[in-house]
């Protein structure tokens, strides 16, 4: 209920095999079970539906998607 107090609500996705191979790498878990904590996620068509702005992160690197970011949300508050 909380999107109703704001302007601008950003959803961040990111391809299902970049989610999946983050998680695994992140918390050293296996696949299967990466598999099941995603699958538990709403998924991306309720964030498109329910979000202003979508940024989606397809970034190879930390920095790269840092940057994207850094211009997505330059551009938001320009609006």
């Amino acid at each position: 209920g909380l999107a109703a107090l704001c302007d601008t609500t950003v959803a961040v996705l990111a391809p299902k095999a970049l989610r999946l191979a983050r998680i695994m790498a992140r918390d050293g878990i296996t696949e299967e079970y990466a598999r099941l904590r995603v699958a538990a996620q709403k998924d991306d068509a309720f964030y498109r539906t329910h979000c202003t702005d979508v940024l989606v992160n397809t970034s190879a690197t930390p920095e790269d998607f840092q940057a994207a970011a850094l211009d997505f949300f330059r551009e938001i508050a320009r609006k």
